[in-house]
């Protein structure tokens, strides 16, 4: 299981200690580190903070066939815009 939620050494992005994905959901989050998964690989805020998509990147992602390439591009520009406002 791959999550990105969370952050370690970075203040978080809804508090100085609390990061959203994990914050806004607390007891799923509970819930997902309860469950019994073999593996779960968490990238936290502090990576994905460094982690610049490239536009060139992203149309690339946009193109690809079926409904996956357009919700990953809609989706990474709404957090593009609403990380420009902040």
């Amino acid at each position: 299981l791959y999550l990105m939620g969370g952050t370690v050494l970075e203040p978080g992005n809804v508090s100085p200690l609390a990061e959203a994905n994990i914050a806004n959901d607390a007891e799923a989050a509970r819930r997902v580190f309860a469950a019994g998964f073999k593996n779960i690989n968490v990238a936290p805020l502090d990576i994905t903070m460094h982690t610049w998509l490239s536009n060139d990147f992203l149309e690339s992602i946009d193109r690809l066939p079926g409904r996956v390439g357009p919700f990953v591009w809609n989706i990474t520009r709404f957090y593009t815009n609403a990380y420009r406002v902040v």
